[in-house]
């Protein structure tokens, strides 16, 4: 029996003073300047969200800024609402001059998100990166922080909308720099894998703390409860506090209306009693704003329940009294109790009424201009099958969120394709949009559900379709390669697709092909990529359609490119890059892999900075269009240009922007390539643990295609030999399938015999590194790449063999290249062992210092000081460590190319957006060179910086 005379107390936290002690101290690291992060996660009621208002309260007591938001049950699919319910009140409150000078953070982006910034913008939104958003969120959490911490409440995430658990994973993965604290609350079990994974991540580095509130004990409930519970209360409460209120206010007679999931009977019970003792119209405005949404208004909840402005306002002061509802920070907005309570109330409403109710509800939206996504969630609801018009909003819907929540897009589709009639007319509309829904869940990385849909739209198509098939057929393929599974499926069904093509020239043709070529070159199938690149070109030539053209020529010269056909590669690379000079920007959209093809000839051939030139172009064309799930790509074929012309920075700064990129996609194919040269760069900077980290990261990632597979392989090799060349040249011969490297690129097998011979040699296996030289040196490549390599690696055998006059000279020649500066050093600095050893001491210390001077500029800290210690052999004592080692590399001087054009643009007054628009770079890049101008020159400021060029410039 039940003592609903028992009084609640809901004012004092009880029973929490472990989770208050752990909260005080992630509010003290705050305090101290520090990100910080704490989860909350347990059973519904049990506490979260009332620890979180500890915390808030707590917070505010020491004088911090804070903000919160909670995601909702039934209002899931609007992109960052979570996000917007958090900040935007906030923002919305500032004077438009503080507002705008928040644009360092990404105005463009964060209008995407937050409605403030839209507004403020104006006009139409530009599309944006998903991760670039993320990246403007943590940018805007950053400059919020500035004057005072900032606490962050985020409640409820089980709800959160795709997009806004996207961007809380990326924060989770990178937080914000500075006094930030992001407190977090979900139903344990209730949140997504991944965010879950990045959560669990931040735990594991220390930036986390996990707290599961346990349930309360007999004497904590008492307290709770003002007095004595009784056993059998206890015991139906299960010690949650939530449900001892519910309990303890229960009214005797009430009905079990609803079973609620995951709430026991006896909590539904009380739950019942308590509503139905409501006045009928109060119950019928409650039962109006479980359909609005939270947080709700009176005006729609007006319109929803039928009633007038003052009946409803008269129902809600009834149910703010009952403590039904309460009120909000901002005026005239509402929200539930509990969320337990409004899921309650909307399933105990009659079932008739709901669809009335949110066939009311969009169509006063409508009548107040909203859009179709803040219609979208009641026309799902109330629309019947064979409702064309609401077919036509959810595909608008789907349409407007596709780039920056393509699960919300799969949800709107998914609705539309139920409310879509299952007539043979709807046919072709019912392909498209399962074709355009197989897309977004491409997008969301739900791999497997896109492969699914794919083959589910194959069965609609006619078989006399080919065409339309082949496009599909290439879409499943794509799926294959990125999902990481063995390319034999897809490659035998593109085989039996082309079998049955038609007679004469089209675009399935081309399409087919096109995707055989890549497929068979991941594969390292390299003899038949040519073959099929010519045929699609031969398809498409002749057409008007020179992007096409140019895909297919820039997959001709990368399969020649790869094999190492230098002269074969020149002629269809040139074409290529010609048409792509020949078309305006706005004609790219969706030729990403196009220019990256390019590109990656461009890099294998040596040609750098042509390179980067293509491979910037698309990222910019990319991010402006917001076609870019191939951004990862684009951005990770940079990083071997990067390195090879010595702009290490530069190239971990663009390989973690790849990194924050492919997060997003679900495909554990895209984050390979940034993972293995970040690795390579990280190490050549002297940060072996992260370097060893990126690569043993791409072997788990690393897919069925044998190139990517090897590679990753090969890659964790050159890694492991830094420090235990045994064991690093055992992993590089198991995954390049032996001595001879067949699984390997031949235009890559330079750079893993040149390894080689290194690990070798530094484990005085002379022999075999000679025997790896010789390979290097007998590939008959003619790539500039290739021939520095095997100068470099010929010299260093030579000089353990004691033929220092011959090491010298051949290591001159590889020292004199100029195509790719990092190996050109590595050179110079084994031709001033090799002079010294010959007894040239000054010839030998002037290349030595070179060589370091050089590595120091690249902040190759690993080579640096290995000169060094070659230095120091040699008597050089005046050598010490740091960031500008040679004497005549100080000060401006010290500055790369790269550098010295960021410097100067700060000089002319821009933001650090503004360098990244002009100069092609991630904002992340910009900031990471500006860091590096300040420490080169020893200045803290942009100020400091401008005067200190300032001065330069006059005395010059």
């Amino acid at each position: 029996m039940l003592d609903p005379s028992v009084p609640v107390n809901e004012s004092q936290l009880v029973g929490r003073t472990h989770e208050l002690a752990a909260v005080s101290r992630a509010l003290e690291r705050v305090a101290g300047g520090q990100a910080a992060f704490v989860e909350l996660a347990g059973e519904p009621g049990i506490g979260k969200t009332r620890l979180l208002g500890e915390l808030a309260a707590d917070a505010e007591q020491r004088g911090c800024l804070v903000l919160g938001g909670r995601a909702t049950e039934f209002e899931r699919d609007a992109p960052y609402g979570l996000w917007a319910d958090a900040l935007d009140p906030y923002l919305e409150r500032l004077d438009p001059v503080r507002l705008r000078r928040l644009e360092g953070t990404g105005l463009d982006a964060l209008a995407v998100a937050l409605p403030a910034f839209a507004a403020a913008r104006g006009g139409p939104v530009p599309p944006a990166e998903r991760y670039v958003v993320h990246r403007a969120i943590r940018g805007l959490l950053e400059q919020l922080a500035a004057a005072r911490p900032l606490v962050l409440c985020l409640d409820d995430l089980h709800w959160a909308d795709p997009a806004s658990l996207e961007a809380l994973g990326a924060l989770a993965r990178r937080p914000p720099e500075g006094a930030v604290l992001l407190a977090v609350a979900y139903r344990e079990g209730q949140a997504p894998d991944a965010l879950v994974a990045a959560l669990g991540e931040a735990a594991r580095v220390a930036r986390s703390v996990r707290l599961a509130p346990a349930p309360l004990n007999r004497a904590e409930a008492a307290v709770l409860c003002g007095g004595d519970v009784s056993p059998e209360l206890y015991e139906l409460s299960g010690g949650n506090p939530f449900y001892l209120q519910q309990l303890a206010r229960a009214r005797p007679g009430g009905d079990v209306t609803t079973q609620l999931a995951d709430v026991p009977d006896a909590v539904a019970a009380a739950l019942a009693g308590e509503l139905n003792a409501l006045p009928v119209e109060a119950r019928r405005v409650l039962e109006a704003a479980a359909v609005a949404g939270e947080p709700f208004e009176p005006d729609l909840v007006a319109e929803v329940a039928g009633l007038g402005e003052d009946s409803t306002l008269a129902a809600l002061d009834a149910l703010l009294e009952r403590a039904l509802i309460r009120s909000t920070p901002v005026p005239r907005r509402f929200v539930f109790r509990h969320p337990v309570i409004r899921h309650a109330v909307y399933a105990a409403a009659p079932g008739a009424w709901r669809l009335r109710a949110h066939a009311r509800a969009a169509a006063a939206l409508e009548q107040r201009g909203a859009g179709p996504v803040e219609r979208a969630y009641h026309v799902e609801h109330a629309a019947r099958r064979g409702d064309r018009a609401a077919v036509d909003l959810l595909a608008e819907a789907a349409e407007r969120v596709f780039g920056q929540a393509p699960a919300s897009a799969a949800q709107y589709l998914e609705s539309a394709l139920r409310l879509l009639p299952d007539d043979a007319d709807e046919t072709a509309r019912r392909i498209e949009l399962l074709r355009t829904r197989a897309y977004a869940l491409f997008g969301a990385g739900r791999l497997d559900a896109a492969d699914a849909v794919l083959a589910e739209t194959l069965e609609l198509v006619p078989r006399d379709a080919w065409e339309q098939r082949t496009l599909l057929i290439c879409s499943q393929a794509a799926t294959d390669a990125w999902s990481g599974r063995p390319l034999s499926a897809a490659l035998r069904r593109l085989r039996a697709s082309l079998a049955e093509e038609p007679e004469g020239r089209s675009l399935g043709g081309f399409g087919v092909r096109m995707s055989l070529a890549g497929l068979s070159l991941y594969d390292l199938r390299l003899d038949a990529v040519p073959d099929l690149a010519t045929d699609g070109l031969a398809q498409i030539r002749g057409t008007g359609n020179p992007l096409r053209e140019q895909a297919a020529l820039a997959m001709i010269a990368l399969a020649h490119a790869a094999a190492g056909r230098a002269h074969e590669a020149r002629r269809p690379l040139s074409q290529a890059i010609a048409l792509l000079a020949d078309r305006d920007d706005r004609e790219m959209t969706s030729h990403s892999q196009g220019f990256c093809d390019a590109g990656f000839a461009l890099s294998l051939l040596g040609r750098y900075e042509e390179a980067l030139e293509q491979l910037r172009r698309a990222v910019a064309i990319d991010r402006r269009t917001g076609h870019g799930y191939f951004l990862p790509v684009l951005l990770a074929t940079q990083l071997q240009p990067l390195i090879q012309l010595g702009r290490l920075t530069e190239a971990i700064a663009v390989g973690e922007e790849a990194l924050e990129a492919a997060w997003t996609s679900g495909s554990p194919a895209l984050p390979l390539g940034a993972h293995g040269d970040l690795a390579l760069a990280r190490q050549l900077s002297g940060d072996t643990d992260g370097a060893l980290r990126d690569a043993r990261e791409g072997v788990r990632l690393a897919s069925q295609a044998r190139l990517w597979r090897a590679r990753a392989g090969w890659t964790l090799g050159l890694v492991e030999a830094e420090s235990e060349p045994g064991a690093g040249i055992a992993t590089i011969l198991d995954a390049a399938g032996g001595p001879e490297l067949p699984e390997v690129l031949p235009a890559e097998r330079p750079r893993v015999w040149a390894a080689l011979a290194d690990a070798e040699l530094q484990r005085g296996g002379v022999a075999a590194a000679e025997q790896a030289a010789a390979r290097l040196a007998a590939a008959p490549l003619g790539l500039a790449p290739a021939q520095a390599l095997a100068a470099r690696s010929r010299a260093a055998v030579l000089l353990a063999l004691g033929r220092a006059d011959e090491a010298a000279a051949t290591a001159g020649r590889g020292a004199a290249g100029r195509s790719a500066p990092l190996e050109a050093a590595r050179a110079r600095a084994i031709e001033g062992v090799a002079l010294a050893m010959t007894g040239d001491r000054e010839a030998g210390v002037a290349a030595l210092k070179d060589a370091a001077g050089a590595f120091d500029g690249f902040e190759a800290r690993r080579l640096r000081d290995h000169a060094i210690r070659e230095l120091r052999r040699l008597g050089v004592r005046t050598w010490k460590r740091g960031p500008t080692v040679p004497r005549h590399a100080e000060g401006l001087d010290a500055l790369s190319p790269r550098e010295r054009e960021v410097a100067a643009l700060v000089q002319a007054g821009r933001r650090n957006a503004e360098i990244a628009r002009e100069l092609f770079l991630s904002l992340k890049t910009v900031e990471s060179h500006t860091r590096n101008i300040y420490a080169k020159l020893g200045v803290s400021s942009r100020v400091e910086l401008a005067t200190r060029l300032g001065e330069h410039d006059r005395v010059s």
